[in-house]
């Protein structure tokens, strides 16, 4: 019976594991036309980080999102953004909760994604957690690349508000006309 008991676990636990999806792949084709763009903006002292189930909803928010973007014949860019102020930290902050396209990290509420994603936008609010979702435009030509302007689709606040977001299975708002 002693020699069973650790089986008994292993089956167990590869059962939990094989019932769990596999983690968010990004996409590293280039972009052609319409792209979605979801900026996850969080950091490691988050007080929403002890929310239970917040940390867990980040992974399948990017799956749900990659999922229907491919659906709609789009392009999926996960962005992950941190307001820590060492680099390493925020790196290994994001590199827990989901693979990403692009991380910007380091310097606090003054790296390039606060004042892209917060900063810039005056209809923004400066918290955190939030997540913003996007639509632009990609053109390729041959000595260039054209992008538009990010077109906000919707915002997400807090660890409430995105949780609720992801358990309805992340539905993307109404995509703008070409």
């Amino acid at each position: 019976m002693r020699t069973l008991l650790p089986l008994i676990g292993l089956s167990i636990l590869g059962a939990v594991a094989s019932a769990q999806e596999p983690r968010f792949a990004p996409s590293y084709d280039n972009p052609v036309g319409r792209e979605l763009v979801a900026v996850f903006i969080s950091s490691t002292s988050c007080v929403a980080n002890t929310t239970p189930g917040f940390l867990e909803a980040i992974d399948p928010m990017n799956r749900a999102l990659a999922r229907q973007a491919k659906e709609q014949n789009l392009p999926f860019v996960a962005v992950g953004v941190t307001t820590d102020w060492i680099p390493d930290s925020g790196y290994a902050y994001l590199k827990r909760l989901s693979s990403f396209n692009e991380m910007i990290v380091g310097r606090n509420w003054f790296n390039l994604g606060a004042a892209v994603y917060i900063w810039a936008d005056s209809t923004n609010r400066p918290m955190e957690p939030q997540v913003i979702l996007l639509e632009r435009d990609v053109v390729m030509g041959p000595t260039a690349v054209q992008i538009s302007p990010d077109r906000v689709l919707r915002r997400f606040f807090g660890a409430k508000d995105i949780m609720d977001w992801v358990n309805a299975g992340a539905p993307i708002p109404e995509l703008q006309p070409n």
